[in-house]
């Protein structure tokens, strides 16, 4: 009788997954993947940048994109004619190769008297649209013997037009400062005096830095001290004695306000002496 010999089960081997993560690619291959990378966008540039310069190119040789208008908007004072002749554009020139945003600029320099102007292109309707904004003068200033114009924003200007025949008071200065000092009281004095506005004919600072001003260019009126809280009060005293000393009297020579910024309820006015008429 024959016995079997039992034999130890063999061991199974283990096998071991690697992932991708867990191979070492080789130096070759990633070295080809990045040259590949950088040729495809090298390529990829190079052909945007002629895309580009065919595409300007086109644009500005083609006839399809030339001005056939410049329209000019907002003209009072200023001629369209005259604005059109100092854009550097003309009809005619292609719409993308003008500047808009320089001619603008030269354009405010060499008109002052423009607050604004804007141009934009209509492709459309193939023109240029300029819309200014005249400046509006506040008071005349005297200036190399000549009256100009000076608008709230302390900017000076020839008058043109129908400006001559406004009626507004002549600033008197001696320095920027007191410029803009009195330009800042009108500017706040205005809108509490509308009706007795057009009749100051000029406006200054005296010895003691008070403001003097005159009316209907005969009567003087001392203002005091520029003070802004004060400006609608007085406006209606100044109203109310203006008023009923020219009923009382034929002529005034001064209404003094002064004593007002003492927290005295006094206004002293001054009668003209009338001189006879000798015949």
């Amino acid at each position: 009788m024959f016995r079997l010999k039992r034999t130890k089960p063999s061991k199974r081997r283990k096998y071991v997954r690697y992932t991708n993560l867990d191979r070492k690619s080789s130096p070759s291959l990633f070295n080809f993947k990045v040259v590949f990378k950088i040729i495809l966008f090298v390529a990829l540039s190079a052909a945007a940048v002629y895309s580009y310069r065919f595409s300007v190119s086109y644009i500005y040789a083609s006839n399809k994109f030339l001005i056939e208008d410049i329209d000019v908007k907002g003209c009072n004072n200023v001629t369209k004619t005259e604005i059109r002749e100092l854009v550097p554009f003309k009809i005619g020139d292609n719409l993308f190769k003008i500047d808009l945003t320089r001619a603008e600029k030269e354009m405010q320099k060499c008109k002052p008297e423009l607050k604004d102007i804007s141009m934009s292109r209509n492709w459309m309707s193939k023109k240029v649209v300029i819309a200014i904004k005249e400046r509006k003068p506040e008071v005349f200033i005297l200036q190399d013997n000549e009256i100009i114009g000076l608008d709230f924003d302390n900017k000076s200007f020839a008058l043109r037009g129908n400006m001559f025949d406004m009626k507004l008071p002549v600033l008197s200065y001696s320095t920027p400062e007191e410029r803009a000092s009195l330009l800042n009281f009108i500017k706040i004095f205005k809108p509490y005096t509308k009706d007795l506005m057009p009749r100051i004919t000029e406006i200054k600072y005296g010895e003691a830095d008070d403001v003097i001003f005159m009316i209907d260019n005969k009567i003087s009126i001392f203002w005091g001290i520029p003070k802004e809280k004060d400006i609608k009060e007085k406006v209606k005293k100044l109203e109310i004695v203006l008023e009923d000393s020219l009923k009382r009297y034929n002529a005034v020579d001064y209404i003094d306000l002064t004593l007002l910024d003492e927290n005295k309820d006094k206004i002293i006015v001054k009668p003209a002496v009338v001189q006879p008429v000798l015949n």
